[in-house]
């Protein structure tokens, strides 16, 4: 983390880089007096998917990285509005020089919880700190006692297991952890180690150590049936390749003998202008000098960046599927030469990365450093707590660019174009790398898709790209560009999907109370207080110390299992000491009564609780609300977490939504006796939510006091529900030439295929339908339809049938539909010819939310049945099947789908 500026190299070196840095200063020279440039557009030629983790940030580390407490700056609600795609975090057992500072397990669990939440994917790192070698020092004496065993106990004192194997389940058991509920993580990227050419986290002896470790872990992922869910990443070396040094020679060791370990080969960058290079440090010099700072560029060539990593990397026998990835990037403080931090060249320069990013097919992971803090020239914040570079441009790839890269052609190279499409808009950023000349510039935009006029948004040293202007232009216009800035023109498409529309509140009734009296069959537990129905409301505390109470409306359980739930009610808290409040309280849900109270103080009653479900808690220490699932640590840490104002002696009023279809529990917190108005805070967990609430579960409201006390009142509940709906008999589609299937052979065309029946007595039409080939699966989690041709079902020599109607030849890049008349459940698929290499995409609408699941299918040369859980279709509704094998899989993974079996949801 922002390492040591390397060292100078050879002088033959310096005397080429010279001459061509003094070359691109002459050539600079005449284009720096043009004004007009052309760019062109191919709207339909899409060249890339973008992946998820690039242009992500990098979290702190410590105790004190909790950006989702802070309030100023607003660290998480930026990270939402910047849609970062990845948080890069250091794990369990922390690398830190306080060891006091280091995390926990269970904060571990938080932190992961909260980058979810907030819409990004954690970019883990494992420290791989050793004992007794050159450069140990206190810190790894510290870490290497709390590496966990696969059952998460540290090894203890005496064991003779390898460093390289402690670090190897270590890891192996957090992968296993978040792999399974509540988080359900199920593909995960992981670094080995952070920078360990030098001593900022822990420095190798030798390319051997790293080696060693890194192929344990390797091996460990595959002996525990883990390697497929983990993208692994290494050598995390400190700066880029091609300045020679230790980490030149580790990061060639590394590649020839993990080669075929490796997923993607990561590094570091700080880009600077080095005095042994070039006498001038400009902005433009370092914004325009390919060779000399766009280390990123994969079209450069030369000794070093990503060009000279990329051909190492193929004289070395790299599989081209192995991406390339940089997980820290920033500006290094130039020797002697003006900090370009915080200052709108640093973020253009991040904008650069992320276009070349974009651009380069290999590259896969692209995380800025830092983003959760404000005291560091590296953060993504000024030292007055506002918004930096850094995060602009991180706002302006999550916020303004599309998930589809489309073709440009630019004639100027100060005019840098990133084009790119979703399905709701077309962007255009076009970014002015040039420090004095405005450029009048022609855009043509070719094989547009039907569009309006585009609003304009800018990021300049005085502009940020927030704020959008109204534009009249079209497909084709000019328009000029100043120096260093860069611009994102967004037109919406009139083509755009309709979003659906957010479902009705439930409409059954469980409770409804003003508390005029105690509802039926509420119970109360209870340490120093027991609540009270009075006055026409609930009061959960009083004026005691150290009190705890649970208040369960046992006499309403669910007489079904519910698909969705709202609860309503009002609260006020009135501190009963001057300056400081209480505790807070907690709603519940839970699967049974729980029959008792649970913890005290920051516990609320509810850690501790048997039976929790989900649970919202208003907390007045520090002052937030947060949503938490069936897990809450001891002081009910919130997984779903968002600061509020002190609300001591307010009324406020919160709405709770949960959703099983959506695996969703949202909670929104008013001003006032009602649900009117903005909400003061809206926070939804996506984490560990059970599909439905189970028969039985009841709801109640747990509370605490510590040695200062509040009065805590809740008034004018209200709980509705919506019941589950359950597969009913399952039902088997057993053969593509039987019943309920009709379906008319031939050689071309397209087919589509519907029986009716009723299974269990219902009726209900299902249809086969809309069978394609050449779906873009070059991103599995993400096929794309664009540009792919009809395909057809029936006897042919090649395509998605063949000659035996009773089974689907089904090949990388093939999809197809299913949907009925009636929502229904995909419960099996029988496949043949499986090489356990292949891998299957479904995409379906469930509750008029669209959902996605990545199948990997398991080896069965004659046959395998692969169980399906949670592809629930709503009625007449799609679900698409996609075949987006690797291009590696044997037969390029062809399957052969054999029978389908189904179940009606009732």
């Amino acid at each position: 983390m922002h390492p040591r500026s390397p060292a100078p190299r050879p002088r033959t070196l310096i005397r080429v880089t010279l001459a061509l840095a003094s070359a691109f200063a002459a050539l600079a020279a005449p284009l720096a007096a043009q004004t007009a440039a052309t760019v062109t557009i191919d709207a339909n030629n899409v060249v890339r998917e973008v992946p998820v983790g690039l242009m992500g940030s990098n979290a702190n580390t410590g105790k004190a990285s909790k950006f989702w407490q802070s309030l100023s700056p607003a660290y998480r609600a930026d990270l939402m509005a910047a849609r970062m795609g990845s948080i890069r975090i250091s794990t369990y057992p922390e690398d830190v020089s306080n060891p006091s500072n280091a995390i926990t397990l269970a904060e571990l669990d938080t932190r992961v919880a909260q980058i979810l939440n907030a819409g990004a994917v954690p970019v883990f790192f494992q420290a791989i700190n050793d004992i007794n070698k050159t450069y140990s020092d206190s810190r790894d004496a510290a870490v290497h006692a709390k590496y966990m065993d696969l059952n998460g106990n540290a090894y203890p004192a005496g064991s003779t297991v390898p460093t390289a194997q402690r670090i190897a389940t270590n890891m192996a058991y957090l992968v296993n952890r978040y792999k399974n509920p509540p988080f359900n993580l199920a593909n995960q990227i992981w670094e080995v180690g952070n920078e360990p050419d030098i001593n900022v986290n822990y420095q190798v002896e030798n390319s051997a150590e790293y080696i060693a470790t890194f192929q344990a872990v390797h091996n460990q992922l595959v002996a525990s049936g883990l390697r497929s869910h983990v993208t692994l990443c290494g050598p995390v070396v400190s700066w880029d390749y091609g300045f020679g040094s230790f980490r030149d020679e580790l990061m060639r060791d590394f590649l020839s003998a993990c080669k075929d370990q490796v997923d993607i080969v990561t590094r570091h960058i700080y880009a600077k202008i080095y005095s042994w290079e070039s006498t001038t440090y400009t902005p433009y010099n370092l914004l325009n000098a390919g060779f000399e700072t766009a280390h990123f560029n994969a079209a450069q060539s030369g000794s070093r960046g990503e060009g000279k990593l990329l051909s190492e990397m193929a004289a070395r026998g790299v599989p081209s599927s192995v991406g390339t990835g940089v997980t820290e990037m920033n500006l290094f403080a130039n020797d002697g030469g003006p900090n370009t931090r915080h200052t709108i060249t640093q973020g253009l320069w991040f904008l650069l990365s992320n276009h070349y990013s974009l651009h380069n097919p290999r590259s896969r992971l692209t995380t800025g450093f830092k983003f959760d803090t404000f005291n560091d020239q590296l953060a993504y914040y000024h030292p007055d707590r506002s918004r930096s570079f850094p995060y602009w441009a991180t706002y302006m790839h999550g916020h303004l660019t599309g998930d589809q890269i489309v073709s440009h052609t630019s004639s100027n190279s100060h005019v840098v174009v990133t084009a790119s499409k979703d399905a709701s808009y077309l962007y255009v950023m076009v970014l002015n790398r040039h420090d004095t000349t405005t450029f009048n510039t022609t855009v043509t935009i070719n094989n547009a898709p039907p569009v309006t006029a585009p609003t304009l948004y800018t990021l300049s040293a005085t502009a940020t790209p927030d704020v959008g202007a109204s534009t009249t232009h079209g497909t084709t216009f000019t328009r000029s560009f100043a120096p260093m800035t860069a611009s994102v023109l967004r037109f919406p498409r009139t083509d755009a999907p309709t979003p659906p529309a957010p479902p009705a509140a439930p409409t059954g009734v469980l409770l409804d109370t003003a508390f005029a009296s105690a509802p039926s069959g509420m119970l109360t537990y209870q340490v120093g207080y027991t609540p009270v129905v009075a006055g026409n409301r609930l009061q959960l505390t009083s004026a005691t110390t150290n009190a705890r109470a649970a208040v369960v409306f046992n006499g309403q359980p669910l007489p079904a299992a519910a698909a969705r739930a709202q609860i309503r009610f009002g609260f006020r808290v009135d501190s009963t000491t001057t300056g400081t409040q209480g505790e807070g309280f907690v709603f519940g849900a839970y699967s049974a009564n729980p029959g008792a109270v649970g913890n005290s103080g920051q516990s609320l009653g509810y850690t501790g609780q048997n039976h929790r479900v989900f649970g919202v808690k208003i907390d007045n220490n520090p002052d937030q609300i947060a949503v938490l699932a069936s897990a809450a640590d001891a002081n009910v840490e919130g997984w779903a977490t968002y600061p509020i104002a002190d609300y001591q002696g307010a009324d406020r009023f919160v709405v709770i939504d949960y959703e099983g279809a959506e695996g969703t529990v949202r909670a929104r917190l008013y001003a006032g006796t009602s649900a009117t108005g903005a909400p003061i805070a809206d926070v939804t967990n996506r984490i560990g939510n059970p599909a439905t609430l189970p028969a039985g579960a009841v709801f109640g409201f747990t509370a605490a006091t510590s040695g200062n006390t509040q009065l805590t009142y809740i008034e004018n509940l209200r709980i509705t529900t919506t019941p589950a709906l359950t597969p009913g008999p399952s039902f088997t589609l057993q053969t593509f030439g039987s019943a309920p299937w009709v379906h008319t052979t031939g050689s071309s065309g397209t087919t589509s295929f519907a029986g009716a029946f009723s299974p269990g007595g219902t009726n209900v039409t299902m249809t086969f339908a809309n069978p394609r080939t050449g779906v873009n699966v070059s991103n599995p989690a993400a096929p794309d339809a664009t540009g792919s041709a009809a395909s057809f079902f029936g006897f042919e020599s090649t395509g998605f049938g063949v000659g035996n109607s009773g089974l689907g030849r089904f090949d990388r890049g093939e999809s197809f539909t299913l949907r009925a008349t009636r929502a229904f459940a995909l419960q099996q698929i029988r496949w043949n010819e499986c090489n356990g290499d292949e891998q299957v995409h479904f995409r379906w609408t469930e509750g008029g939310v669209v959902k996605t699941q990545l199948l990997s299918i398991p080896t069965g040369a004659t046959g395998i049945i692969t169980p399906l859980t949670g592809i629930h279709a709503d009625a007449n509704t799609d679900i698409v099947i996609t075949n987006v094998s690797s291009t590696s899989a044997a037969l390029t993974g062809r399957l052969r789908v054999h029978y389908v079996v189904t179940a009606l949801l009732q």
